[in-house]
């Protein structure tokens, strides 16, 4: 029997990248509604206060059962109510096919679910933490989370890579020239095309605006920076070149639900805790 060779499979296998921007274990009380530029993971380890704690998004609210898990996607506008008594495990990452488009980042929903052995599994993970075999166990078990929540999805709704592909060129231009200087048009011209016809186009095929699309590469280059020790918010909108701080703080907050200052106060709380 000849060999069988997947090479669309493994091509979108070597191109999906998984970054990590937390993984934590403990409380923290709150109650606030944002998005952010990541998915956040909740594994539930007890929850002695029940319906008290809960995620909740304008369609459904899920309830904080121990052993199960939630993942909010990014940019999802997304209600967390946590008391101090509630007890989980924490990973924010993004899975990225190109930069800037994370698999989740359509998805208009949360996700839930259970996997037998993902508590004992992210358990070990942290208690390794520092080590390789805790960085591949984290991998592993994000994954297995993955690919849980990626059944949930109607197959239109992953077909990311032939949305985008057309657009490499101004995917990878977006990338590395992250400024707020950065126009439409100029995106427009990198595809030899009108602003219209490239506006009209881009949203066809991808489901967002491409002003939209980059706002999103961004905002995520912002929070990036944001997470930074000793960065103020004014000199990450002197970096990314905005006018002012004031312009920077209206975008950021127009787009996470939050101020600069409030995010890395909240990113910064996490990290203690």
């Amino acid at each position: 029997m000849p060999v069988e060779d997947k090479k669309q499979i493994y091509q979108l296998a070597d191109s999906l990248t998984m970054r990590f921007q937390h993984f934590a274990k403990g409380t923290y009380p709150c109650f606030s509604t944002s998005r952010f530029t990541v998915n956040r993971l909740i594994l539930v380890l007890e929850n002695p206060n029940g319906e008290k704690n809960y995620i909740e998004d304008a369609a459904e609210r899920h309830i904080m059962h121990p052993g199960s898990f939630c993942l909010a996607p990014a940019f999802h506008p997304v209600t967390f109510c946590f008391d101090d008594a509630i007890r989980f495990f924490s990973i924010h990452f993004n899975l990225e096919l190109f930069p800037g488009v994370d698999l989740f980042s359509r998805q208009p929903r949360i996700f839930e679910g259970k996997s037998p052995t993902a508590l004992e599994r992210t358990e070990k993970a942290f208690s390794r933490l520092g080590e390789t075999a805790g960085a591949v166990e984290l991998h592993a078990l994000t994954f297995e989370i993955v690919s849980l929540c990626l059944k949930q999805i109607k197959k239109e709704g992953l077909e990311l890579a032939s949305k985008f592909a057309p657009y490499q060129k101004i995917i990878d231009y977006a990338a590395d020239h992250c400024t707020a200087l950065v126009s439409v048009e100029e995106l427009a011209e990198l595809m030899n095309m009108r602003r219209d016809v490239f506006t009209r186009r881009f949203t066809a095929d991808t489901g967002i605006s491409p002003k939209r699309f980059f706002h999103r590469i961004l905002i995520d280059k912002a929070s990036e920076l944001l997470r930074e020790p000793d960065i103020t918010a004014r000199e990450v909108a002197l970096e990314l070149k905005f006018s002012s701080e004031y312009y920077f703080s209206r975008f950021f907050k127009q787009h996470l639900g939050i101020s600069p200052h409030k995010f890395q106060k909240q990113y910064r709380m996490r990290k203690e805790s």
